[in-house]
């Protein structure tokens, strides 16, 4: 599992998830809404996702530039 620092313990994967989705909700959706311009797409992989699925990433960047002709 992963370490929570803060309660000194180990989380479930499931409490993990939780904690994930809670800081993006809680956190990154109204930062990226201030913000503006900004979509949010999950793409599950590595921090480095763009070298194991260039196609896929390059589709997202592609399709999101476009848009903002319309």
């Amino acid at each position: 599992g992963l370490a929570d620092p803060a309660a000194g313990s180990v989380l479930s994967v499931a409490e993990a998830l939780k904690t994930m989705e809670e800081c993006r909700t809680d956190l990154f959706d109204p930062y990226f809404e201030k913000l503006g311009n900004c979509k949010t797409v999950e793409i599950p992989g590595d921090h480095v996702i763009y070298f194991h699925k260039p196609d896929e990433c390059c589709n997202i960047v592609s399709e999101f530039v476009n848009g903002l002709d319309n």
